[in-house]
């Protein structure tokens, strides 16, 4: 066998808890023992690629986190960091508090918060938080941004996008990755992006590429895959941008396998 299949987190590969389903664990590694490569792409840190890899029992060639911002090997060597302009990032950030959004900065190891989330809101796997209400001085300095994050509404997520793509489009990208989270990534940033990347550096080349995946944040990764799946949880948008639609990933690895 050789194909790859890239598979987004939240949503997709985990459910509502957290949680993959087990046939799906069992769909993967039979897909892995078989001579296939299954690669996680998510918006998350890394770290939280490494303790989903390990509940799952596998270990992957690359993980591919913030949404394209950082791909790491399975040595846990960076093979690519798209890092935001540290000038803009700083505008930015200094924009949504005068919004009184919350914001939250990521550089490659780190998510750093201005104040606790709280135990409900904090989704971090393996937590490696910094709650610093003065991060913004360090940008540049000690913190060097990959990814900010803040949370709102669809109106004022479509007023910010507007405002970034005119001020900052040549250097900065905006995606919705939740009905209430907007994340801000360098130009270069994407999930289809970091995929070109790792397509590179696999030898041989897989003879088909399968992306899954349920969110905007995953609509490059469709783009450059030969064939593209997502959930019935998914949005009407998502579904009518991918080839099958199926309840669980482990239903779409198995279409994905009877189809090639």
């Amino acid at each position: 066998m050789s194909e790859v299949i890239f598979c987004d987190l939240d949503g997709t590969l985990l459910n509502i808890d957290g949680q993959p389903d087990l046939r799906t664990v069992k769909k993967i590694k039979a897909f892995i023992n078989n001579g296939g490569i299954f690669i996680i792409a998510t918006g998350r840190l890394d770290h939280d690629i490494i303790y989903i890899e390990k509940k799952l029992g596998i270990r992957s060639y690359f993980r591919i986190s913030q949404n394209g911002a950082i791909i790491k090997n399975q040595y846990n060597d960076i093979v690519l960091k798209r890092s935001l302009d540290t000038i803009v990032a700083k505008k930015i950030v200094n924009l949504l508090k005068k919004k009184k959004l919350r914001v939250e900065i990521s550089d490659v190891n780190h998510r750093y918060l201005p104040s606790p989330r709280g135990v409900k809101n904090n989704g971090e796997f393996i937590d490696k938080c910094i709650i610093d209400p003065y991060f913004n001085r360090k940008i540049g300095e000690s913190i060097h941004p990959t990814s900010l994050l803040t949370f709102g509404t669809e109106n004022k997520f479509l007023k910010l996008t507007e405002y970034v793509n005119t001020n900052y489009g040549e250097k900065i990208e905006t995606i919705k990755t939740s009905a209430n989270t907007l994340e801000f990534l360098s130009k270069d940033a994407s999930k289809g992006a970091a995929i070109k990347k790792i397509l590179k550096n696999l030898s041989p080349k897989p003879e088909s590429i399968c992306a899954i995946g349920d969110s905007e944040n995953d609509l490059s990764m469709f783009e450059v895959a030969d064939y593209t799946y997502s959930l019935l949880s998914a949005s009407e948008t998502i579904q009518n941008n991918v080839d099958n639609v199926f309840p669980t990933v482990g239903d779409c690895i198995e279409d994905f396998i009877n189809t090639i």
